[in-house]
C-alpha cells in the first residue's frame, strides 16, 4: 500500500501507517520500545504529518520501509519541523542498531545533513525491509512532525526550488527595506521610515528563525540563542510596530486616545522583551505569542479607526497587516491539521510578510503623494482667491502666490533630487575602476551645481598622506600632488583629521574658523566651497570637494547632495578596492596552479613514449581542474640491469605501465599524484621490484606510513587518503602480461571481444581493513595475442553525469565496456578522437565531474 509519506520514491511504507508511541512520563528506554512484544502498543496514524499539538510528553515513532526500486538504495527521512528541540534517530547497522541526536537544541553543525529541516540519510537496498526509530520531545514548539523519503537527486530539486522562493520573498523584504532606509537619509525626516526599516528587519528575523534559515546561516554556531531569537525578535518586532502605527497615522494629532494607549501598550512590549531574555523557552515562547496577538488586535483597531476617518493611506495599513495576519491564521490552522498541508499553506507567513511590505510601502508612498496633493490643493485655493480679491488686496495676493509656487518648485526639486541621486548613487556604487568613479561623479556634479573645480583626494593612513588624484578645474585635470595630513594649513587635510565637513560661501570671513592660512586650491582662490569626508563607518577614505569662484553658490540643498554623493562614493571606492584585492588574489592563484600544472605534465611521461614503445598507444587525459588526479606511469625494466638473485625469475625484458587515480581533484590530487609517482620511481625504477603484487604493497606500505594512518586508532575517523590503481607488466618476448591492481580492473578487447582481468578489492592507502581480513593483492598471469587491445582507466569516464534526461544520470562502467568494444579497431589517433566527441555528447552543457584518465595501447 502505497502513502503520502513517500516524495516521488518507489518505497513502501509497511501497513501505510505509522506507529506513533506517548511517552507522558518520560520512563521509555529504546530497549523497550523497539522489543518485538512492545508494537502492539504503538497507534497507527494515515499520513505523513502527525500533529499533537503543545505537548510535554516524548513521542516514540516507528517505521518499517521496504525498498521496490532496482537501483536505488540511497535515501533521505525528513523532518520538515525546524523548531523542534530533541530528535534521536535510531537506523539499524548490522544487528545493532545506532543513534543519531539532533534538534534547535543543538548546535546545527551535529546535523547529519545541513539543512534548515532535519535530515537523515539511510541506505535500503533493492526489496530490503528495515524499521526505524524516532524519539522526539519539544516543550516550547507544537509537537508536529511531517515525516517525508526523498532520493537524494528529488530532495535538491525541492530544496533548490524552495531556496529560489525563499530568495524572493527575502529579496522584496530586503529591496523594500533597504529603499525606505535610503528615503529615512535621504529626507532628513521623518521617523516612520526608520521604525518602519527596523520593524521589517526583526520581521526578516523572525520568518528567517520560523524557515530554521536563521539557525542554519546566522547563529549555527549557539543554539542558547536559537532558544531565545524566535520570542526576542516577536516582542522587538511589535514594539517597532507600535512606534510605526503612530508615526505613519499620525495618532498624536488625530487619535489622541488610541496614542496614549499606543504608547503604555510600548512600554508593555519593552517589558515583555526583557522577560524573553530570561524566561525558560516555553514561557517565552507563550510571552511572545500573546504580544504578538495582543499587538495585532490594537493596531487592526487603530487602523480602522483611522480608515474610518477618512485617511487613505490607512486603507493600505489596514490591508498589508490583515494580509500579514492571515497569513499567520491559515499557518496556524495548517500546523493544527484543520486545512492540508500543501506550498501555499506551508509558507503562507512568508507570503503575508512579503505582501504586508509591499502594501506598505504602497501606504508611504501615498502618504508622499497626499503631501503632494496639499501642496496642489493650497495653490488652487490661492488663484480663487487672486481672482476673487479686489484690486487693493492684489498684489499681496501675487506676493503670497510667488511665495507658495517657490515652495511648490522646491518640494517638487527635493522630489526630483531624491530620484536623481537614486540613480546617480546605482551608477557609481556599480563602478568597480576608480577612474570610472571619479568620472560618473564629476559628470553629475557639473551638472546639479556650479563647480569649476572639482575634486576627489584619497587618504594613506599609513604613510600619512593625502593624494590629489582627481582634481579639475576649469575642465583641465590638474597633476597629482601629495599632501601630509597634519598640514595645518590644508583644506583636505583639515577635513581628514577632523572627520568632518566644511561648508563655505564667504571665503574671505569665513575660512578663518577653520584654517589659520588655508591654501584652497592650485590657481584661483574659490569664494564657495563644499568639502566632505568619504567615511566608511570610522574610515576616513579621502575627500571630495567642489569650489566656485563665486560667493553664495551654494545652498543647504547642495550640501545634503553632497552628502549623499560622498556617501555613494565612499561605498564606491570600498567596493573597488576589495574587487581589485581579489582580483589579485586569484590571479596569483591561478599563476600558482599554472605552475603546478606545468610540474605535473613534466612529471608525466610523453605519450610519444608509449608510442614508441607500442604498436599503437594513446593516452585521453582530461583533469576536472587546472591540475588532476589521476596519473599515469612509464617504465623499461632490463634483467642485466640487475644481479642480485632476487631478479633471477624476471623476464629479460619487462614494459610496466601504471594508471592511478587519487583521493580528490584538483590541487591536493595533483599533490597525491606527485607522491604517487614518486613513490612510484623508489619502488621500481630505484628498488628494481618488478612484480605488480610486490609493488601494490609496497606503495600501500609507504602511502600509509606517509599519511600516519596506522596511528589513527578509530575506525570511523580515519581518512581514505590514497588511490587506485593498476600495474600492468608486459613481456613481449613471450608474450605474457603480468597485472596486479588496487580496484582498478584490466581490460584487453580480442578480435572485438571484451575480456576484463578484475584487480583486487582494497585501495592503496587509507581504507579501513580489521584484523579479520587483511589486505591482499593478488597477481594475474597470462598469455596475450598479437594484436591484443590493452585499456586501463580510472572511473571518471563512468562517473561523468550527462545524458538527455533533466537530473542526468552516469555514463556507467556497462557503456563504458560497450564503448571500448566498439572503438578497439580503430588506431590510437581515431580512438582519441572517439574519446573526445563521446564525452562532449554526453555531458551536453554539464560541467565535468571528476578527472578522466584512459590509456590504450595495442600489443
Amino acid at each position: 500500500m502505497e502513502t503520502v509519506l513517500i516524495n516521488d520514491v518507489k518505497i513502501r511504507l509497511k501497513g501505510g501507517e505509522i506507529g506513533i508511541f506517548e511517552d507522558k512520563n518520560h520512563s521509555k528506554t529504546f530497549a523497550q520500545i523497539s522489543d518485538k512484544d512492545f508494537v502492539s502498543n504503538f497507534e497507527t496514524y494515515q499520513g505523513y504529518n502527525p500533529n499533537f499539538g503543545f505537548s510535554k510528553s516524548v513521542f516514540w515513532v516507528r517505521l518499517e520501509l521496504e525498498n521496490q526500486n532496482k537501483e536505488q538504495d540511497e535515501f533521505l527521512l525528513e523532518i520538515a519541523a525546524p523548531l523542534l528541540d530533541s530528535i534521536t534517530f535510531f537506523q539499524k547497522n548490522g544487528e545493532k542498531y545506532e543513534s543519531i541526536i539532533t534538534g534547535d537544541a543543538f548546535e546545527f553543525k551535529k546535523r547529519p545533513v545541513a539543512n534548515r529541516y532535519f535530515l537523515f540519510p539511510f541506505n535500503l537496498k533493492s526489496q530490503e525491509k528495515q524499521i526505524f526509530y524516532f524519539k522526539i520531545s519539544s516543550e516550547a514548539s507544537l509537537m508536529q512532525f511531517p515525516l517525508r523519503v526523498w532520493t537524494p537527486l528529488a530532495f535538491e530539486q525541492y530544496n533548490h526550488q524552495f531556496q529560489f522562493i525563499f530568495g524572493i520573498i527575502y529579496g522584496i523584504i530586503i529591496f523594500i527595506l533597504i529603499n525606505n532606509l535610503f528615503l529615512y537619509f535621504s529626507l532628513g525626516k521623518g521617523n516612520s521610515y526608520a521604525y518602519y526599516v527596523v520593524a521589517m528587519a526583526f520581521s526578516l528575523l523572525v520568518i528567517a528563525s520560523l524557515n530554521g534559515h536563521a539557525y542554519e546561516y546566522l547563529w549555527s554556531d549557539f543554539p542558547f540563542l536559537q532558544q531565545k531569537a524566535l520570542p526576542m525578535c516577536l516582542t522587538l518586532l511589535d514594539f517597532f510596530l507600535v512606534l510605526f502605527c503612530r508615526r505613519f497615522l499620525n495618532t498624536h494629532i488625530f487619535l489622541k486616545k488610541f496614542d496614549k494607549a499606543l504608547r503604555i501598550f510600548g512600554f508593555v512590549q519593552l517589558g515583555f522583551f526583557v522577560l524573553t531574555i530570561f524566561l525558560p523557552y516555553q514561557y517565552a515562547m507563550f510571552l511572545s505569542n500573546i504580544s504578538a496577538t495582543a499587538t495585532a488586535i490594537v493596531l487592526l483597531v487603530t487602523g480602522t479607526s483611522a480608515t474610518l476617518r477618512g485617511n487613505k493611506s490607512a486603507w493600505f495599513f489596514m490591508s498589508g497587516f490583515s494580509v500579514y495576519i492571515l497569513g499567520y491564521i491559515i499557518f496556524a490552522l495548517k500546523t493544527s491539521s484543520l486545512i492540508p498541508l500543501n506550498p501555499f499553506t506551508e509558507y503562507s507567513v512568508q507570503v503575508g510578510a512579503a505582501l504586508q511590505v509591499i502594501l506598505l510601502s504602497f501606504a508611504l508612498g501615498i502618504r508622499i503623494r497626499e503631501i503632494r496633493n496639499e501642496r496642489n490643493e493650497v495653490q488652487r485655493i490661492m488663484m480663487e482667491s487672486q481672482k476673487e480679491a479686489n484690486e487693493q488686496l492684489e498684489s499681496k495676493v501675487e506676493e503670497r502666490t510667488s511665495e507658495l509656487n517657490e515652495k511648490a518648485e522646491a518640494l517638487e526639486n527635493s522630489y526630483r533630487t531624491v530620484s536623481i541621486l537614486s540613480s546617480i548613487g546605482q551608477e557609481i556604487t556599480a563602478s568597480l575602476d576608480y577612474e570610472a568613479i571619479f568620472s560618473v561623479l564629476y559628470r553629475y556634479v557639473h551638472e546639479l551645481m556650479d563647480s569649476p573645480f572639482f575634486g576627489v583626494d584619497l587618504y594613506y593612513p599609513e604613510k600619512e598622506q593625502i593624494v590629489y588624484v582627481y582634481n579639475i578645474e576649469n575642465e583641465v585635470l590638474l597633476p597629482e600632488q601629495k599632501i601630509d595630513v597634519n598640514n595645518p594649513n590644508n583644506l583636505s587635510a583639515y577635513v581628514v583629521r577632523k572627520r568632518e565637513s566644511i561648508f563655505i560661501n564667504d571665503a574671505e570671513t569665513e575660512i578663518k574658523n577653520y584654517l589659520p592660512n588655508v591654501e584652497i586650491v592650485i590657481g584661483e582662490a574659490p569664494k564657495s566651497v563644499i568639502a566632505m569626508p568619504l567615511l566608511v563607518g570610522e574610515r576616513v577614505l579621502g575627500v571630495v570637494s567642489v569650489q566656485s569662484f563665486e560667493k553664495n553658490a551654494y545652498t543647504s540643498q547642495h550640501l545634503e547632495i553632497m552628502k549623499t554623493l560622498a556617501s555613494y562614493t565612499a561605498i564606491a571606492l570600498e567596493n573597488a578596492s576589495s574587487y581589485s584585492q581579489i582580483r589579485n588574489v586569484n590571479t596569483k592563484t591561478m599563476q600558482s596552479i599554472r605552475y603546478a600544472q606545468r610540474i605535473q605534465e613534466g612529471l608525466l611521461p610523453r605519450p610519444r613514449i608509449l608510442s614508441d614503445n607500442f604498436d599503437d598507444a594513446s593516452v585521453f587525459y582530461r583533469p576536472r581542474d587546472v591540475v588532476s588526479g589521476d596519473f599515469y606511469w612509464f617504465e623499461t625494466l632490463l634483467k642485466e640491469d640487475f644481479s642480485d638473485e632476487l631478479h633471477q625469475n624476471m623476464p629479460n625484458k619487462l614494459k610496466m605501465i601504471v594508471v592511478g587515480d587519487c583521493t580528490g581533484h584538483g590541487v591536493p590530487g595533483a599533490l597525491m599524484t606527485i607522491m604517487g609517482i614518486n613513490l612510484l620511481n623508489q619502488i621500481i625504477a630505484e628498488g628494481g621490484t618488478w612484480q605488480p603484487d610486490e609493488i601494490l604493497e609496497g606503495l600501500d606500505e609507504r602511502v600509509r606510513h606517509t599519511f600516519h594512518l596506522e596511528e589513527q586508532l578509530n575506525p570511523k575517523n580515519r581518512r581514505n587518503d590514497g588511490m587506485d590503481i593498476g600495474i600492468c607488466a608486459v613481456d613481449e618476448e613471450e608474450r605474457v602480461i603480468y597485472y596486479a591492481g588496487a580496484k582498478m580492473p584490466l581490460y584487453i578487447v580480442r578480435n572485438g571481444k571484451l575480456e576484463i582481468i578484475k584487480g583486487s578489492p582494497f585501495a592503496i592507502g587509507g581504507s579501513f581493513i580489521s584484523k579479520k581480513k587483511q589486505k591482499e593483492y593478488k597477481i594475474n598471469i597470462f598469455r596475450y595475442e598479437k594484436g591484443d587491445n590493452l585499456f586501463l582507466a580510472s572511473d571518471g569516464f563512468q562517473d561523468q553525469f550527462g545524458g538527455n534526461s533533466v537530473e542526468g544520470r552516469k555514463y556507467y562502467t556497462r557503456f563504458f565496456r560497450e564503448f571500448l568494444e566498439k572503438i578497439s579497431p580503430l588506431s590510437a589517433a581515431e580512438q582519441y578522437s572517439a574519446f573526445t566527441k563521446e564525452l562532449i555528447r554526453w555531458k551536453n552543457k554539464r560541467k565535468q565531474t571528476d578527472d578522466i584518465l584512459v590509456l590504450s595501447a595495442k600489443l
